[in-house]
């Protein structure tokens, strides 16, 4: 695909303008983070037409799982509830509570001069 074909797929399909259009198909063609970011973005969708369900439901579970790769989110997302309890049980159990902390940045070390 040429930097002109892609930015009339991004003017038809995203119904940009041709000035931004063109910006996105050469950053497209640039940016090694692009790919990535798009490869991540398609399998959320097809992950999110998989669980099915209410899209608001489906992101609020997304997002609460954090940031894990992909398959382990739709692990998550697909096991129903009950290992999600489970392991948010085991979770909760193991990490000390907000109130034992005064911050939200866990206590370091201090180095010794």
């Amino acid at each position: 695909m040429t930097l002109e074909e892609a930015g009339a797929e991004f003017e038809s399909t995203a119904g940009l303008d041709p000035d931004h259009a063109r910006l996105e198909a050469v950053r497209g063609a640039w940016d090694p983070g692009y790919f990535g970011y798009t490869l991540g973005k398609l399998e959320i969708l097809a992950l999110r037409d998989r669980v099915g369900g209410d899209r608001r439901a489906f992101h609020d579970r997304l997002l609460a799982a954090g940031t894990p790769p992909p398959a382990i989110a739709a692990r998550q997302l697909l096991d129903g509830g009950a290992q999600r309890a489970t392991t948010n049980s085991a979770i909760s159990a193991a990490t000390p509570s907000a109130t034992q902390n005064s911050g939200s940045i866990p206590d370091r070390p201090r180095r010794q001069p």
